[in-house]
């Protein structure tokens, strides 16, 4: 059967909006975050569960994860999806950091020297990992169940991330909400280079 060629614009132009709204959003966020800029006071008894979490998504933790998930998916002969998640993740967190460099240099941080602290990184390289191995997922098995389940744990896994950083006191929500619109923004971007016939 020839692949649709209306349906696969359609999917680009989709991936393009979502992508561009989500620059957007980020730059408006950024903005705002600029605007009203406070020093982030970490808690004083963070709860166990986001120190936690918290260190699971920190830059010793989750890249290795993404590496031994991309080794292992190359092993079993899925080069592409191996380079799909790494690429996910690795650009995520490159994003990131190059946002707090930028904003710390502009001056939009006044944070000790500190790297700003928007967006979270934490956030933006978790949601590019359960995200893009959602859609690895969501490729590769036609159950509903299956489907349903991977969105679903990676959705959890989004929340999750999100609110430990801010029960740690170590982002405010807009940080939360900045690194996770970043890297809904890269997952859409990357996803548009991505073929729906290419085998993942």
């Amino acid at each position: 059967m020839e692949p649709d060629p209306s349906g696969s614009r359609f999917r680009q132009a989709l991936l393009a909006a979502l992508a561009l709204v989500s620059v957007a959003t980020f730059v408006a966020l950024a903005a705002g975050f600029w605007i009203g800029t406070t020093t982030t006071t970490p808690a004083h008894d963070p709860p166990d569960w986001a120190r936690a979490l918290g260190g699971a998504g920190s830059w010793k933790v989750l890249p290795l994860l993404a590496l031994v998930s991309g080794l292992g998916l190359a092993l079993a002969g899925r080069r592409r999806a191996a380079v799909s998640l790494v690429a996910a993740v690795g650009g995520a967190g490159v994003l990131a950091y190059v946002a707090k460099v930028l904003l710390q240099f502009l001056g939009a941080d006044d944070d000790g020297g500190r790297l700003s602290d928007y967006p979270s990184a934490h956030v933006a390289t978790t949601i590019a990992f359960a995200g893009a191995a959602a859609g690895l997922v969501w490729l590769r098995f036609h159950s509903v169940v299956v489907r349903t389940l991977a969105v679903g744990l990676a959705v959890t896994a989004m929340l999750a991330m999100g609110w430990a950083r801010v029960a740690e006191g170590s982002h405010s929500v807009l940080d939360a909400v900045g690194g996770a619109v970043l890297a809904v923004g890269w997952l859409a971007a990357c996803a548009w280079f991505v073929k729906p016939s290419c085998n993942l």
